[in-house]
Parts: structure tokens; sequence; C-alpha cells
């Protein structure tokens, strides 16, 4: 039979850590992009690998979404973000790689200025999405593809939804 009181104070440590994280990723984030992330803002660790995998499928089984598989590079992503985020109103979820702790949500505005800069905390791939996962985008790095290993890397897109960027001349192209 397990301790009540150790379950709680196994709780209470857990929590701490995560609190700690949050407060550790915050003041990276605000050294980034000199905006302040409230602690509020942050989401769960088992919400973000919900989210983190529900983007995976949605990268790979949408349909009607931007795909770039060729060599995209990190800029072309960048441009084509800020481009997208223009139509979106609200807080976007940024869900850092699997190697990185919890995700967080920002204005779309604010995350528009500073994608490039959230980028570098999240890891090698950029997913971020709305809060219902109907509008998202997959920036990732693909290190295997139809001719074997890729050591450097490949960099593929997939957005749907509002990240669609529907304006002339915004889809990066496949170099």
């Amino acid at each position: 039979m397990t301790d009540p009181r150790s379950s709680r104070l196994k709780a209470l440590a857990t929590q701490r850590a995560a609190d700690r994280a949050s407060r550790v990723l915050s003041s990276r984030l605000f050294d980034a992009t000199r905006h302040a992330v409230p602690p509020d803002s942050f989401i769960s660790d088992a919400d973000t690998r919900r989210l983190r995998d529900a983007i995976y499928v949605q990268a790979a089984n949408c349909r009607d979404c931007v795909r770039i598989d060729g060599r995209v590079t990190q800029n072309d992503v960048v441009e084509y973000v800020r481009v997208a985020l223009r139509d979106i109103d609200g807080a976007v979820l940024i869900v850092p790689s699997a190697e990185y702790g919890s995700g967080f949500t920002l204005d779309a505005k604010i995350l528009a200025e500073v994608v490039q800069s959230v980028w570098g905390l999240a890891g090698d791939d950029l997913l971020m999405c709305t809060p219902d996962i109907s509008n998202g985008l997959c920036a990732e790095v693909q290190y295997h593809d139809e001719h074997g290993p890729r050591p450097e890397g490949i960099l593929t897109l997939r957005a749907w939804g509002l990240f669609v960027n529907r304006s002339a001349g915004s889809q990066p192209s496949a170099s």
C-alpha cells in the first residue's frame, strides 16, 4: 500500500521541478525576445506531449495543407510564419521538440516579431498551433529521406488551417 504522505511529497516535488523549469524557460524567453511570458502561459508536460504528438500526426496526414519537402531554409520558414501570423488573432501554442520541456502560449502578433528567437529555444523543429489544433505548422528537420540517411538534415514544412498563406508570393520555395 502506498503511503499517502509519500505520494503527496512526490507530487509536490514534481510540481516544484516543473515550476522551476517554467521559470528558467520564462527567463530564457525574456532574454531572447524581450517579452515577458506569464507563468500561466505555460502548459503542462503531459499536455505538451499530447500536443506534440497531435501536431506530428496532423503534419503527416494533412490533406489541404502546404507541403514543402525540399530544402527550405530556416529564414524561409521564419518569413512564412510571420506572414501567416498576420491572419491569426489570439494565442498560439509553441510546442518544443521532445528533448525540451513545457510548451507555452504567445499572442500571434508578438510571436510574429520574435519567431526566430523562439525557434532557437524550441529545438530543431518548430511546432505551433492554435489551441484546438485546427490551425498549425510543423517545420521539421528530417535526417532520413527516400535516398537514405541525411546527416545534415533537410528542413520540411507542413502548414494547415490559418497557417496556410494565401497571399501571393508567400510560399517558401524548395531549393
